[in-house]
């Protein structure tokens, strides 16, 4: 775990705990679904592996996992482990087992029905966030298709989406699709629009200047107060090969902040946090993203958070490399 006196991290070696109440629904003769409570573990669970048997079959993100592909009446067994960012595996979770169906189901050519009670809240000049109520079907619904005007613009699978990189002061319209397993697409759900906000003023970089303290140095030159120091051609850099590494910055008073600017070099954070912290001691999450693509990440938070302390907290390395990053601002709410 990361130290927060910027000291040598400790290796995560604390396995997640073990996932249980796995259960199997048997859906057709080639499929059966998986569904089971999720593990915990001192940093954070990153996925599961399934096993059909000895052979593992997945490796979901979540909590549920389809099996298809499988032969009618026949019996299969299942296990599930829990995985962490740093490989640590949990032990098996509890056995279940299912007898898929001895005839072939027919093709399911029923849609789900329309998403209803579409709203769309505007969070800043280029950002609308959007919410509906969930469709139901008579298999089970998947995801959601995503439109702005005509334009398909996300393929979320709950029911929320945050619709980025729009123009300030420019009114948006939407709509969302349900797609179930099949590929049976509902009716629109209804039209819903927004104005983005205008452009909102620079502001202060609160950073600029001030104290940063990182987990490690890759070496003299890339030393934490590079990323704060405004100059974008130095650099803090982490040790290579290590996922969990962190860079701070004491803002010297406690600051209501809303926005948080990440200029990285080339050995980026595929996922990382934003954590704002009073002492130093106790963190809490404003960002958290397990997609990153490097370059720069601009985040503007729904909600403001207070701390002195603005962290960036590396959980999964983008390269071989470690965390490195050019500018690291942070802007106060107006």
């Amino acid at each position: 775990m990361p130290t927060a006196d910027g000291g040598t991290p400790t290796p995560d070696t604390q396995a997640p705990t073990t996932p249980t109440n796995l259960t199997t629904t048997v859906v057709s003769s080639n499929q059966i679904n998986l569904n089971w409570t999720a593990s915990t573990d001192n940093v954070g669970v990153v996925g599961y592996q399934v096993f059909r048997g000895s052979t593992q079959v997945g490796t979901p993100t979540g909590t549920t996992f389809n099996d298809t592909g499988l032969t009618a009446s026949t019996a299969y067994s299942y296990k599930v482990k829990a995985v962490d960012a740093a490989g640590n595996l949990s032990a098996n979770s509890n056995t279940a087992t299912a007898t898929t169906t001895a005839t072939t189901p027919t093709p399911d050519t029923q849609a789900p029905t329309a998403p209803s009670n579409l709203t769309t809240t505007v969070i800043s000049s280029n950002q609308i966030n959007l919410n509906w109520t969930a469709s139901t079907d008579n298999v089970g619904v998947v995801g959601y298709q995503v439109f702005r005007g005509s334009t398909q613009v996300g393929t979320p699978t709950g029911t929320t989406f945050n619709d980025t990189g729009l123009t300030p002061s420019t009114a948006y319209s939407y709509k969302v699709k349900a797609i179930d397993a099949a590929g049976n697409l509902s009716a629109n759900s209804n039209t819903a629009t927004a104005t983005t906000s205008s452009t909102p003023t620079t502001g202060t970089n609160l950073a600029l200047g001030k104290t940063a303290v990182a987990s490690s140095v890759e070496g003299s030159g890339f030393e934490a107060s590079k990323a704060t120091d405004g100059n974008s051609t130095t650099r803090w850099a982490s040790v290579e090969g290590n996922n969990n590494e962190w860079i701070y910055v004491d803002l010297s008073v406690t600051q209501s902040v809303y926005r948080v600017k990440l200029n990285w070099e080339d050995a980026y954070a595929k996922g990382y946090k934003i954590q704002v912290s009073d002492d130093k001691s106790t963190w809490t999450d404003a960002y958290s993203t397990t997609t990153g693509d490097g370059a720069i990440d601009d985040i503007t938070f729904t909600i403001p958070r207070s701390g002195r302390y603005v962290r960036v907290l590396g959980v999964t390395r983008g390269t071989a490399y470690g965390y490195s990053l050019f500018d690291f601002e942070v802007y106060g709410a107006s």
